[in-house]
């Protein structure tokens, strides 16, 4: 039995099919167009989006989203859910936060108060709503963060200077070539404590590609974009 998103996709495509041709509908096409009409109606699938405020987080911060959930075969607000299910993981898969969030119009807004206790490290901001539970994770929102902590570092720093260590944090966790890549950077002095820097990127013929400059506890972020997946970059 198809999937309801798989479903909601063909119609979709037969729909349009019909929309653009001339040719009238036989008995056969009305009844498989007339089923999927159907199994749709009575197991609609969702999506749902949620847009967060910045590509990587310190503890301390507050971690603001607006949550995006519409019906998946027309991409219009009006799904069957209400409420939304919105949780804050790490990296072992650990609940950290959840809130529970009421959908008008498709649309709901929330947000994460990370401690200053939090660890340094990869998260992952989870979202769903109980009707997707009956289909899967794989129809969840699933989206990788980077939340940096001072002075809990728990990765080995690159020295680039005798008293400063630099690390790099590109959004999504990967450094794409062809495209504009927003890269976070946190500064550490020898105690582990943010250090006010500003530098420039160069590549492996040392030409500048990029400057930068903290705004905040050592932290900031600069933006590269590689020609190619063999290029090399250092600070």
């Amino acid at each position: 039995m198809f999937r309801s998103h798989y479903a909601s996709a063909l119609l979709t495509a037969v729909m349009l099919c019909f929309a653009f041709s001339t040719v009238p509908f036989n008995d056969g096409l009305k009844q498989i167009l007339d089923k999927l009409s159907a199994y749709v109606h009575y197991r609609p699938q969702e999506k749902l989006y949620l847009h967060l405020d910045k590509p990587f987080y310190a503890a301390g911060e507050d971690l603001w989203f607006k949550a995006y959930l519409v019906n998946a075969t027309f991409h219009t607000a009006d799904s069957a859910s209400r409420v939304i299910y919105a949780e804050l993981l790490n990296a072992q898969g650990k609940l950290i936060q959840r809130d529970v969030l009421y959908v008008s119009g498709g649309l709901a807004h929330g947000d994460f108060s990370l401690p200053d206790s939090l660890s340094e490290g990869r998260y992952v901001v989870r979202a769903y709503t109980n009707y997707m539970k009956n289909l899967g994770e794989d129809f969840f929102f699933v989206k990788e963060i980077d939340i940096l902590n001072g002075s809990t570092p728990d990765e080995p720093l690159r020295d680039v200077a005798p008293s400063v260590a630099l690390q790099f944090f590109p959004e999504g966790g990967n450094f794409l070539p062809g495209v504009e890549n927003r890269v976070a950077f946190k500064a550490l002095n020898e105690r582990g404590k943010g250090i006010a820097v500003e530098g420039e990127v160069l590549d492996e013929n040392n030409t500048v590609v990029a400057s930068f400059k903290s705004e905040h506890d050592g932290m900031g972020l600069v933006r590269i974009t590689p020609l190619n997946a063999q290029k090399q970059y250092k600070a």
